[in-house]
């Protein structure tokens, strides 16, 4: 099982580009769609989240 550090997450993000974001955002999600019982469902919500998290970030700053 999957562990996160959630502030190093957080920091790698800012670095992501937003194709990189949107990507990590779908893989994701497919993956937990195909992968009912996932043992790393939580990490890869918290993955979702994060990334959200900084585009949603990004879009404030230009705005």
């Amino acid at each position: 099982m999957k562990t996160m550090n959630h502030s190093e997450y957080q920091t790698k993000t800012r670095t992501m580009t937003a194709s990189e974001l949107l990507y990590t955002i779908k893989d994701c999600m497919e993956t937990l769609r195909g992968w009912v019982d996932c043992p790393n469902h939580g990490y890869y919500m918290d993955e979702i989240h994060y990334c959200r998290m900084e585009l949603n970030r990004r879009q404030k700053a230009v705005a």
